[in-house]
């Protein structure tokens, strides 16, 4: 008991403990002759549960774990563990109940499935993760016994949770798969590969099914929260298998495409399928073993592959392997994994001034750089190496949103966007239709606003210092040849649009700006003003003038617009523009009403490869571009095995380092040794004389691990004439497709007759 004068306070300390203890302190009460002239209170303590109060010494030992839940009868305020009487107070008796800091969830199932872990104990207030497989065609039918919410195949405790409690799990027959390829349950099979002469393990199953499956940062885990709890992965897993050929025959210097892929790919399914029926798999991920000699590389397919020597398999297909190379990264796995649900890649380029348009990466020097590096921004299909969440385009693609989360914005006006790093109501993207590519489909510009919150974007705002970050994307125009166009960003419109000052698109008549961002965690939002264009063009990029039978291309101008608009000009601008000229113009002075369109026809003048624009003027100052190129339709003299070939002498420090184009004109231009007939030597060339001639003829080591010495080669892939080959300078056999606008190290060579 403590006593004390009236208008003063008393202080009782209240010490935390563990044990779920009752116990009941009081003092007797003593007479106190001091002071006698003062009014004095009584005031005793109690407390109930694991605990107790001071001045009172409690009968108990104190332990660490406990928190103190409530304080009640004497009028004070609790701060800390210190409880403050305030002012006048009649004779009272202060009760305190303490709880237990710690709650533990144990689990227990039916048969045809399992729970892992089967218990964990964690502090209340906090939320544990219980992962739920159910056994082949089986699937989950009820939980009971715990508060808690399912996201796939996820169970999450509630944060409320303040009890030990049991986790009750039942399955049943399964009677229905994924709704879609990218919804619902994804039926995963994990396999690890190696080679009769490379057959190390250098990853253990266990390890593989923690970054699948089984931690709070597994790709399941990942899956779940893009998802919003849409799509979950039933992963299945098979040991080391080796197999019948040697690493060298598939990866090593006499490699082939074929049988670095196909092949590889072939035999892998072959000898999975002896061990298990692959018909019941949707996507199989290969975990494969280096060779000594080269790599299978990390990369997936958007579409569905038939593989197998007697196709075993169908559905979708993924290869981890590098070890060196961070393919067994939770980033780059699930970078992987996103190609097959569809998602393309997020490229970036740097911009040293704000670019007029998306277009200015071939019309102008703007955006410079070695375009088309995986973007920085936070999407996944990027940079994956703080493994962000996928970006809202390719969730909203995926059917992972709600149809009212995603907003099409064909009228001028304000738009409240609300963050998509965690869930919550409200539109989680905005997309502005500026036309169609050469297949028909829809391009947009797209609108997103991510923020430090959630389990996943946390760690990029972390690292750039901001709070939050309005990201403005497109369709990447130049892809035409893939599933899904890629989608790109530029440094410089993020940078304009989070200051809150407006962008400009010249040659797209879109617009907008941030006006506000309020709110914080799950309730952050942002307004933007919008104007949207009155014209589409279809194709918004012409695709290619593909070999001497194609000389012409049509463009169609549409008013999608509810007014009038009129055409003032046609004009052909960009880095080649002579290689282009209007041949017909069925818009020019022309006054379009609403859904209304006239046509352009546009001839190629020359045979090199060429880039240029087709702008469209319009009233009221709006312009539409459309991005031309023409593939080289020039003769050129076809790989000769039996050559002999004249090597230009470089040294790193020699080797000029330009995109593909300026690359050939290099070559072509300079007169070394007397002779004026150098070019870029084809494929097969540089490989010989880098990677299969004993010395390499050019050994120029990677900087810091960079890709920074790679060398152009004149060929390219066939499906692809935007891409040319490029072969590592190091002396190993790795090679690869890139843009032809990328920047890479050029040597030439020259036939010897």
């Amino acid at each position: 008991m403590v006593k004390l004068s009236k208008n003063s306070c008393a202080h009782f300390t209240i010490p935390l403990i563990v044990m779920l203890l009752s116990f009941n302190n009081n003092a007797s009460e003593q007479p106190n002759t001091d002071n006698a002239n003062l009014s004095r209170y009584h005031l005793s303590s109690s407390a109930l549960g694991a605990g107790g109060v001071t001045p009172t010494v409690p009968t108990n030992p104190v332990q660490q774990e406990d928190v103190i839940d409530k304080v009640t009868n004497c009028n004070g305020a609790l701060d800390t563990n210190i409880d403050s009487t305030i002012n006048s107070l009649p004779n009272c008796r202060g009760t305190n109940r303490f709880k237990s800091k710690k709650v533990t969830v144990s689990s227990s199932t039916t048969e045809n499935g399992q729970v892992t872990p089967h218990t964990l104990t964690f502090l209340t207030g906090q939320q544990a993760s219980f992962t739920i497989t159910a056994n082949a065609g089986y699937e989950i039918a009820s939980i009971k016994g715990c508060k808690g919410k399912l996201l796939g195949n996820t169970f999450r405790t509630s944060p409320k949770l303040k009890r030990n409690c049991d986790l009750k799990v039942s399955f049943s027959q399964r009677n229905t798969v994924a709704t879609s390829d990218s919804v619902g349950s994804q039926r995963t099979l994990v396999a690890l590969v190696n080679f009769p002469d490379n057959n190390e393990k250098t990853i253990t199953l266990d390890h593989l099914k923690r970054l699948i499956r089984d931690n709070p940062n597994s790709l399941n885990h990942f899956l779940i929260d893009n998802s919003n709890g849409k799509s979950w992965i039933d992963a299945e897993f098979l040991d080391w298998t080796t197999l019948e050929k040697q690493s060298n025959y598939y990866f090593g210097p006499n490699s082939t495409y074929t049988r670095a892929y196909t092949e590889f790919q072939n035999d892998v399914v072959s000898s999975l399928a002896a061990k298990r029926d692959l018909t019941n798999i949707d996507r199989l991920i290969i975990v494969a073993k280096d060779s000594y000699k080269g790599s299978p590389g990390c990369y997936a397919y958007q579409s569905k592959m038939s593989r197998g020597n007697h196709y075993e398999y169908s559905g979708y297909l993924m290869v981890l392997s590098g070890y060196d190379m961070g393919c067994n990264k939770p980033g780059r796995i699930a970078h992987e994994y996103g190609h097959t649900l569809g998602f393309a890649h997020s490229l970036s380029y740097r911009c040293t001034s704000q670019p007029s348009s998306l277009i200015d990466k071939n019309n102008s020097q703007y955006c410079e750089g070695n375009g088309g590096a995986y973007s920085h921004y936070h999407d996944t299909m990027g940079s994956d190496y703080q493994y962000p969440l996928y970006s809202s385009v390719w969730r909203a693609m995926a059917g992972w949103f709600d149809e009212e989360q995603v907003k099409t914005v064909t009228q001028d006006g304000t738009y409240t966007l609300r963050q998509s790093s965690m869930p919550s109501e409200g539109v989680k993207l905005l997309q502005i239709p500026i036309g169609f590519d050469g297949r028909g489909k829809p391009l947009h510009y797209f609108i997103e606003l991510r923020s430090a919150a959630g389990n996943y974007d946390k760690v990029q705002f972390q690292a750039r210092r901001i709070d939050y970050d309005v990201i403005v994307r497109n369709n990447d125009i130049s892809t035409q040849n893939k599933v899904t166009n890629d989608l790109v960003d530029y440094y410089w419109f993020s940078s304009v649009i989070n200051q809150h000052k407006p962008f400009v698109d010249k040659y797209r008549g879109v617009s907008f700006s941030v006006l506000s961002v309020t709110g914080e965690g799950e309730n952050l939002s942002a307004d933007i003003k919008i104007s949207v264009p009155k014209l589409a063009l279809a194709p918004s990029r012409v695709t290619e003038f593909k070999g001497s039978s194609e000389l012409r291309k049509s463009i169609a101008v549409r008013n999608i617009s509810n007014e009038n608009v009129a055409i003032s000009d046609v004009e052909v601008s960009g880095r080649n523009a002579t290689a282009f000229s209007v041949e017909l113009n069925g818009c020019g002075s022309s006054v379009l009403s609403p859904n209304e369109a006239c046509d352009i026809v546009v001839k190629r003048d020359k045979n090199e490869a060429s880039y240029g624009s087709l702008i469209i003027n319009a009233s009221e100052d709006e312009a539409q571009a459309v991005e031309l190129f023409a593939a080289n339709i020039q003769q050129s003299d076809p790989y000769d095995p039996n050559a002999v070939l004249e090597w230009q002498a470089i040294s790193k420090e020699q080797a000029p380092k330009l995109n593909w184009s300026d690359a050939k004109a290099h070559c072509n231009s300079i007169q070394d040794y007397g002779h004026t007939d150098w070019r870029l030597p084809h494929i097969e060339e540089l490989r010989d004389a880098i990677q299969r001639t004993q010395p390499p003829l050019f050994v120029l080591e990677l900087s810091s691990g960079s890709i920074q010495f790679l060398f152009w080669a004149l060929t390219g892939p066939a499906h692809n004439p935007l891409n040319a080959y490029v072969v590592y300078g190091n002396g190993t056999s790795h090679w690869m497709n890139s843009s032809k606008d990328d920047k890479y190290h050029v040597v030439c060579a020259r036939t010897v007759d």
